[in-house]
């Protein structure tokens, strides 16, 4: 089984869904969390913390993030508000990586077109 390299943007509230999916997945050997944007990190200490353990980068940004790891993350989590949709998901797209963003896709259908305008000009 091959192992893909992934990141997540977001580690509490709602994102914990998948911060604990994508555990399973790095303890099985599925995958290896590269980075992690986490920016209340006082509030995430113990997930931080794991994340260390594994050896994660934790970043402040989204845009630290894929800056840092441009080229190297297969699928980027964005479990993160619908206004914040469109934006990590352009510079997730512009990283060369793969997305699960949540649904919505965008706020509005332009968004949505510019997304898959992107999405197609990465092939």
């Amino acid at each position: 089984m091959k192992t893909y390299t992934s990141a997540l943007i977001g580690v509490t509230g709602y994102a914990i869904c998948h911060y604990n999916n994508l555990l399973r997945e790095a303890e099985r050997g599925r995958t290896k969390i590269l980075g992690a944007v986490v920016v209340n990190r006082n509030d995430a200490a113990p997930q931080v913390k794991r994340l260390n353990e594994l050896g994660c980068r934790i970043f402040d940004t989204a845009a630290e993030l894929f800056s840092e790891l441009n080229g190297q993350i297969d699928l980027c989590y964005i479990p993160v508000g619908i206004p914040y949709h469109t934006k990590f998901t352009c510079e997730a797209l512009k990283a060369c990586a793969n997305v699960l963003v949540e649904k919505p896709l965008a706020p509005t259908m332009t968004e949505v077109k510019s997304i898959q305008s992107l999405e197609e000009s990465q092939k």
